[in-house]
């Protein structure tokens, strides 16, 4: 049997915003099987980002699209 196994990439805000709902007293089951992803990811996301709010998160240097490219003056 073949399974189609699609990758998905979520924003960091989208990331913050199911974690704010777990903690609001969305069950995690539920935004596990809305969301589409396993309960590891989902650890993985409240180890990673839980502690943090949005704003500060963002004031960090961090951005959505990942870490920012250096300019090494080579070239």
């Amino acid at each position: 049997m073949w399974f189609d196994v699609t990758r998905r990439s979520f924003s960091i805000e989208q990331i913050l915003a199911a974690l704010r709902q777990a903690e609001s007293g969305t069950p995690e089951a539920e935004l596990i099987g809305r969301l589409g992803i396993s309960a590891q990811t989902f650890s993985r996301w409240k180890k990673l980002y839980g502690g943090r709010h949005g704003a500060s998160y963002r004031a960090s240097g961090r951005s959505s699209q990942g870490f920012a490219r250096r300019s090494t003056g080579i070239g």
